[in-house]
């Protein structure tokens, strides 16, 4: 090896939380199309969803640990909101998990019923608009990151003039 051999660059863990992220959202997606993919597919997806759930939660275990300690102390709203939405989202994925998991044919008990079934949907409803509140929550992150690792710098460049922020100057 000579000295000019390139080292490998470790991945920093707002790309690694951007890939996983965006893999979350397109399995949750996908499994949400029961009928596009088939029951078995459904299932299989909503499993992979849950251990996509699981690694999210472990990568952002420090911060779910801190904000938890503060809750009650100094926090903006937004942290709050995020928090709370956080929560409520763990909520719904677990209420359908469960029943996913109790309906399941593949790996489940096969239990049938109309309950069941109210609660999953249900629960997808609810996890549906969660997802999009922490994704707006999340924008100027999920935005930045983009450009940083997904977006080739000649299509940022050549965006900025559409992107940039419009100014009004206030007239005395």
């Amino acid at each position: 090896m000579t000295a000019k051999t390139k080292r490998k660059k470790k991945m920093t863990p707002a790309k690694r939380n951007l890939y996983v992220d965006i893999g979350l959202l397109g399995v949750f997606l996908v499994t949400l199309a029961p009928d596009l993919t088939g029951l078995t597919i459904h299932e299989w997806l909503g499993y992979a969803l849950g251990g996509a759930i699981l690694t999210h939660l472990i990568l952002h275990w420090k911060w779910l640990v801190a904000t938890t300690k503060r809750f009650f102390g100094k926090m903006n709203r937004q942290q709050r909101i995020n928090y709370a939405m956080t929560f409520a989202l763990l909520g719904a994925f677990l209420g359908t998990g469960l029943t996913g998991l109790l309906m399941s044919d593949t790996l489940g008990l096969g239990i049938g019923g109309d309950l069941l079934e109210d609660v999953h949907e249900a629960g997808a409803n609810v996890s549906m608009l969660l997802v999009g509140g922490h994704l707006v929550l999340h924008t100027k992150w999920l935005w930045n990151n983009a450009k940083r690792y997904l977006i080739p710098k000649p299509v940022i460049k050549a965006l900025e003039p559409a992107l940039a922020p419009v100014r009004i100057n206030k007239r005395k």
